[in-house]
């Protein structure tokens, strides 16, 4: 990775050096709130992309923000910089153009869940093969430092063993159209990446869970909030979770931090919980009370299976972690917030949801 003097990344770089060599160390190194880098983030409307944005431009980067919309289209996105229209990804667009004067890349832009038909599931993966693919190359044909990659620890499969939470090294083993779709992005962005002067990083998360977070944690707040009683006291297997806000963190870390160059991390709170855990955490943000009765197992699981709802069992029933310590040891980051403390945010942020608020 070629480094701009006097830059966030090429200061980090110097300090080691330094310290490989025994040296003292004298560089003046920036705040994390003073980075001196121009980040172009896609999918910047959405609801990882949003909290990015905000968390990019508040450590001090420039940020250009992508966004599909045709150009008569484009709105202002609160706290970016710049806005450029794109169009489809899966499509080739004027990269050069949109890309140049950027020194990262942060690629989010792509549906989050593919639970649709045949044909849709099929245009969904093109877009996240096909649209990494277009995106990736035309940022090394722009002379862009790193390339980072928003992936999903489900590359692993739909769940991992008790006693074994999914490391970097392990195989991969993905079981869902979008996993699978997500796998195959990885390799087009590291194919890309070493035919180039420009390095990678890949970020593998869980779960994300925050405001507005769509999929399986906006059901579990509605669940809670209607204050039924719900058979999911057996509900007992360890999964890790993400907080957006801890999400956007890791994703400024991988950004800029030169020890992040060229690998695959796995990302979470580090703070596993299950999911009857997570209920009783949102029931007490809530200031509600709520009531997990153990039902038969086996009988959930039929009635998954009859209903074609398998996958949303596993999510409930199956353990899924993953070590973050890879992360951590090479980059020194630690999550933000508590599991407990993002909930809490993503409560009061959520005004159908919070009972305090008038």
């Amino acid at each position: 990775m070629k480094l701009r003097p006097g830059s966030a990344i090429g200061n980090l770089a110097k300090i080691r050096a330094l310290q490989r060599a025994g040296g003292q160390c004298q560089v003046n190194l920036r705040q994390p709130e003073m980075l001196d880098l121009t980040a172009f983030i896609s999918g910047s409307t959405g609801f990882v992309g949003t909290a990015t944005v905000r968390a990019f431009a508040k450590a001090g980067m420039h940020v250009r923000a992508g966004t599909r919309a045709s150009h008569k289209d484009v709105r202002t996105i609160p706290y970016a910089h710049e806005v450029t229209s794109h169009g489809d990804l899966e499509h080739e667009a004027s990269w050069s153009q949109i890309l140049n004067g950027c020194d990262v890349v942060v690629h989010i832009a792509g549906p989050a869940h593919l639970s649709l038909g045949p044909t849709e599931i099929a245009s969904a993966q093109r877009v996240i093969i096909e649209g990494t693919k277009n995106l990736a190359a035309g940022a090394a044909r722009a002379g862009v430092k790193r390339f980072v990659y928003l992936s999903s620890a489900h590359v692993f499969g739909s769940q991992s063993s008790p006693r074994h939470p999914f490391r970097e090294a392990d195989q991969t083993r993905p079981q869902s159209p979008y996993a699978i779709a997500k796998q195959q992005a990885e390799r087009e962005v590291i194919r890309t990446a070493a035919g180039s002067d420009m390095d990678y990083v890949i970020v593998r998360p869980p779960m994300v869970y925050g405001p507005g977070a769509p999929g399986n944690f906006s059901r579990l707040l509605r669940l809670v909030a209607s204050s039924r009683p719900l058979p999911l006291g057996g509900a007992q297997a360890l999964r890790s979770f993400i907080g957006i806000d801890n999400l956007a963190s890791a994703l400024l870390v991988a950004a800029e931090h030169p020890a992040a160059s060229n690998d695959l991390f796995n990302i979470s709170d580090g703070d596993d919980c299950s999911t009857a855990q997570m209920i009783h955490l949102i029931a007490q943000a809530q200031d509600r009370r709520t009531w997990l009765f153990r039902a038969p197992q086996f009988l959930l699981l039929i009635g998954a299976h009859l209903m074609g709802k398998r996958p949303d069992f596993d999510k409930i029933f199956q353990p899924f972690q993953i070590d973050i310590s890879h992360f951590r040891n090479a980059t020194g980051w630690r999550p933000p917030l508590s599991l407990r403390e993002g909930i809490c945010d993503a409560i009061k942020s959520a005004p159908n949801l919070n009972p305090h608020r008038a």
